[in-house]
């Protein structure tokens, strides 16, 4: 079943709108959840270091050099929160641009026909290359290779963004 639900029946210019409020959704609840300074866990995803960027701007990078489609972007937020549950991890200022780039590679190769190469974006998301690969096989781990969302997980994701509800 395909899950392109905004590109059904929709202009150029309500894409665009429906686009900008959920990316402003996306920003708003990842600036929410990952206001903890200090992981449960130390994982491959903690930087040293809080990163220079914030996670909206983060979001705002990504989504607009990337290509990435919309549907990917959610996808990375069921992923981040599958990834979440089966490490026991919550998201921080040290890892949740780690996740949410990761997520987002994973979620394009799934979901998009032209699906994002790992070079491209890495240099979009400002770690290297090898760095990328390496995380992308132990997300994949982590979340057991599960890449399906069914159509309840995807709503509940685009009630939970736009609701703000954390």
């Amino acid at each position: 079943m395909s899950q392109k639900l905004l590109e059904q029946n929709v202009s150029d210019e309500d894409k665009n709108t429906w686009t900008d409020i959920i990316v402003e959704d996306i920003k708003y609840y990842l600036t929410q959840c990952s206001e903890h300074d200090t992981p449960t866990q130390i994982t491959e995803f903690c930087s040293e270091s809080f990163p220079n960027i914030s996670i909206g701007d983060y979001v705002d990078r990504i989504s607009r050099y990337s290509g990435i489609s919309l549907e990917a972007l959610c996808y990375s937020l069921v992923y981040m929160i599958l990834y979440c549950k089966n490490t026991c991890s919550i998201l921080t200022r040290t890892n949740v641009h780690r996740l949410f780039l990761v997520g987002c590679v994973v979620a394009s190769k799934y979901l998009d026909d032209r699906s994002l190469k790992n070079k491209f974006m890495a240099t979009v998301g400002g770690i290297p290359t090898l760095e990328l690969n390496e995380l992308e096989i132990v997300f994949l781990k982590d979340i057991e290779f599960d890449l399906c969302v069914s159509s309840f997980q995807y709503a509940y994701i685009l009630v939970l963004i736009h609701q703000r509800i954390l």
